[in-house]
């Protein structure tokens, strides 16, 4: 039991991270206008709703097994919770310096 959380993990993280990449790119998460300023912290949930559903739905089909609406609400929340903490520690300690250089 102890490796198969393992084994899965690329099942799991492939997905996202393809999603997240798409979803992140559209809402602009990239731009150090959005990413360097706390008031558009926003849109790291956004992005992370919007990558859940076709992510778990990718994997699904890559495990073979069915789309499970419980997994997607787990992941989406997971990931926009840790994605806001970091995006909210990284806005907060270095976006001032960022702003200025713009």
């Amino acid at each position: 039991m102890d490796g198969m959380w393992m084994e899965r993990m690329p099942y799991t993280f492939i997905p996202y991270f393809v999603t997240w990449l798409i979803a992140a790119a559209g809402l602009q998460l990239y731009s150090s206008s959005v990413a360097t300023k706390p008031d558009q912290l926003w849109r790291v949930p956004v992005g992370a709703a919007i990558a859940a559903l076709p992510a778990a739905a990718l994997r699904s089909l890559w495990l073979g097994t069915p789309l499970v609406p419980m997994f997607v609400l787990i992941m989406g929340v997971t990931v926009a919770a840790g994605l806001l903490v970091t995006r909210s520690i990284y806005a907060f300690l270095f976006g001032k310096q960022w702003q200025k250089h713009e």
